[in-house]
C-alpha cells in the first residue's frame, strides 16, 4: 500500500542527489506541518498514521484505492500514541515535495494529489493491447462491498523515492530507491 505524493522523472544520475532533496524536504515539512511536536530538546514525535475509509477506483478499474480521512472514526482508535497525518498535512507534505524538487531542477509531472492509498494496481504488460481493449479490470463486485469500510489507522514510518515499473520482486510494481525515515 502505497500514497503518491509526486509523480516525477528523474535521471539515473541524479537519484543520489533526489534522496537528499527528498530527504531534506520532507524534514522541514514535518517540522512545519506538525511544530509542536519539536520538543525543547530538539527530539521529535515521530510516530504518524494515516486514516482509511471506503475504496474507488480509477484507471477504467485497474487500481483501487483507499480514501484518506481526517479521523480515525470509532473503530479505528489511533495506533498507539502516534499523531494523525490528515488531509491538510498530506496535502501540505505533497506541496512542499512539488515545490523543493521542483527549485532543485526537477520538473513534477502535472499531478493532482488526491489524498488516497493504492491497495491493488494491475500491471498490464507493454504491447499487450489489454491496455485499449479494457479487458485487464478489477470486476466491481470484489470492491464495492468496500465502499463505505473502515479501514481503520495505519502507520506512515516513512516517505519514499520509488521507481515505478521496476519490477521489484517483493512490490511487484515499485522499487524503492531511497526514503525519508521518520525517526
Amino acid at each position: 500500500m502505497h500514497i503518491t505524493l509526486l509523480v516525477l522523472t528523474i535521471p539515473r544520475e541524479s537519484i543520489p542527489y533526489a534522496i537528499h532533496v527528498l530527504r531534506v524536504s520532507c524534514e522541514a515539512s514535518i517540522a512545519k506541518w506538525f511544530p509542536h511536536l519539536i520538543r525543547a530538546d530538539d527530539s521529535r514525535h515521530r510516530n504518524f498514521h494515516v486514516c482509511l475509509r471506503g475504496v474507488g477506483t480509477f484507471g477504467n478499474g485497474r487500481v483501487i484505492w483507499a480514501r484518506v480521512v481526517d479521523d480515525s472514526g470509532p473503530t479505528s482508535p489511533a495506533v498507539g500514541d502516534s499523531v494523525n497525518m490528515g488531509i491538510c498535512e498530506l496535502s501540505g507534505l505533497a506541496h512542499d515535495l512539488h515545490e523543493a524538487f521542483s527549485q532543485c531542477g526537477f520538473v513534477p509531472e502535472r499531478y493532482e494529489f488526491k489524498p488516497h492509498a493504492t491497495l491493488l494496481k494491475i500491471r498490464v504488460p507493454p504491447g499487450s493491447g489489454r491496455r485499449q481493449q479494457g479487458s485487464v479490470t478489477v470486476d466491481p463486485s470484489a470492491y464495492l462491498p468496500f465502499a463505505q469500510h473502515d479501514f481503520g489507522a495505519h502507520a506512515v514510518a516513512s516517505v519514499e523515492l520509488s521507481e515505478m515499473g521496476a519490477m521489484d520482486p517483493q512490490d511487484g510494481f515499485y522499487q524503492c530507491t531511497g526514503k525519508a525515515v521518520f525517526r
